[in-house]
């Protein structure tokens, strides 16, 4: 027994080498048992073992859920900017504004590419767009629509909980990412919107958001005679910059939000060495505000990172002239397939994304989840303190984890490997708040309050 004590000794000492002082003690204590609570509440029907479209509302309804809500959660690093509000809250703005009487539907036969789909019009309303406020859509309505959680929960034949592929190609052919790009891109909906999204972070305890998002210039406003009058990436940034200020001034306890600017992997090569050379500039006149680079998208149906390696070494370049200022963070090895898969139309498989992020110097890797697959490099990550953003929502619902107590994160965690919780496009899945990734990676991975603690520092 002596020698499994201290066995086990050596093994919490490690777990729990973020330190608790004496307060934060008592607050652990009463998380274990709030924790041991749910589990003798929640064991025959374990929610992390359940798919996430079905549990969530069951999920944010729990008595540990409203306890973790109110933890320091510090940076929410790995989230897109127009995918992280909950919609029925956007909609509850939209429906409050003079903007609701713009407000159309895209919901009649001819609606095929973009069905449901939102947009505003004064004037010259296309064929198959209906005015929200004058028709029986309701909000619930809408967004079980144009969630992926409603959309999977509407299905006559269920997708099986691993099958990628399909849970993607639902995404991507319902534009459950597209909904509300034009709504967003009108001027007083997009501060409405930027407002929304800071107040519900700070209600979850988030002082930091890393926002991706794919470039700057796409604003407009409608003049008196209702047309729409762009408004250039210059103007938006000075806006957004004097947004920030007046925000953090009158919430102390939000730290700041940036941007990482993004291209998607499907793109060609031209196309993504024209978008870096652009995006390069306008860093260079917003280094405070624009502070890194990443390609998204579907890693097995997209292009490699070696396949646009041209054009990224031009973002390399930068990233190590900037004084720290811009990094490069790639998405990387968001896949279950094998190292010898080639999933793509490329001639290296998903998997050596993870090589070539590290070979660009990436400064974090999003997802990572075939890392796993590579104890080996588990010591080259830890040497170069390289984080892994740790999405557990979103690789349930996207079917790369179906059991959450199997995910690869807490390995990382306990390989010292140091990990962030992110919560990558809760809006377009159907909820709203990080915490819902708490709750899953406690719950799955029996964490304590020195691990949440130590993922809140890892983010900051």
């Amino acid at each position: 027994m002596l020698a499994r004590d201290k066995i086990r000794q050596h093994d919490l000492a490690f777990q729990t080498k973020n330190n608790l002082n004496d307060k934060e003690k008592v607050v652990n204590v009463y998380l274990e048992s709030l924790k041991l609570n749910e589990f003798n509440n929640t064991t025959k029907y374990f929610y992390p073992s359940r798919p996430i479209e079905t549990e969530v509302i069951n999920i944010t309804s729990r008595p540990f859920y409203q306890f973790l809500k109110a933890l320091p959660k510090g940076g929410n690093l790995h989230v897109h900017e127009f995918q992280i509000l909950d919609r029925k809250l956007l909609l509850e703005l939209i429906q409050n504004s003079p903007e609701y009487d713009l407000l159309h539907i895209c919901d009649q036969d001819n609606c095929v590419t973009n069905k449901y789909h939102l947009n505003y019009y004064k004037s010259n309303i296309p064929r198959g767009w209906t005015k929200v406020k004058e028709s029986n859509w309701t909000l619930p309505d809408i967004v079980k629509k144009t969630t992926l959680t409603g959309i999977l929960n509407d299905l006559e034949e269920p997708i099986y909980a691993t099958d990628t592929s399909s849970r993607w190609s639902i995404a991507n052919n319902k534009g459950v990412f597209d909904f509300y790009d034009e709504l967003v891109r009108h001027n007083v909906t997009r501060f409405n919107y930027m407002k929304a999204v800071l107040n519900s972070s700070l209600e979850e305890n988030v002082q930091l958001l890393e926002l991706r998002r794919s470039h700057f210039g796409s604003l407009y406003y409608f003049d008196s005679n209702g047309s729409r009058i762009s408004i250039n990436a210059t103007d938006e940034i000075d806006l957004l910059i004097d947004f920030k200020k007046d925000y953090v001034k009158n919430n102390p306890k939000f730290i700041d939000f940036i941007f990482l600017i993004y291209n998607r992997r499907r793109s060609s090569k031209e196309q993504i060495k024209n978008e870096v050379n652009k995006m390069i500039d306008i860093q260079r006149l917003y280094p405070d505000l624009i502070r890194g680079y990443d390609l998204v998208g579907e890693e097995d149906q997209g292009h490699t990172l070696l396949f646009h390696s041209d054009s990224l070494i031009t973002a390399f370049n930068r990233s190590q002239t900037s004084n720290g200022s811009f990094n490069l963070v790639f998405h990387a090895g968001e896949t279950n397939w094998p190292d010898d898969y080639l999933s793509s139309d490329d001639d290296v498989s998903t998997f050596e994304n993870i090589y070539d992020a590290l070979v660009l110097r990436t400064h974090r890797i999003g997802h990572g989840l075939s890392l796993a697959k590579r104890p080996d490099m588990y010591q080259y990550i830890r040497d170069r303190q390289i984080a892994i953003e740790i999405c557990p929502a979103s690789n349930q619902i996207l079917g790369y984890v179906a059991d959450l107590r199997n995910h690869p994160g807490i390995v990382y965690h306990r390989s010292g490997i140091p990990i962030v919780l992110a919560g990558d496009d809760p809006g377009s899945f159907g909820y709203n708040y990080l915490t819902v990734d708490f709750y899953l990676a406690s719950m799955a991975w029996g964490l304590n309050l020195a691990d949440l603690k130590q993922f809140a520092w890892n983010s900051i």
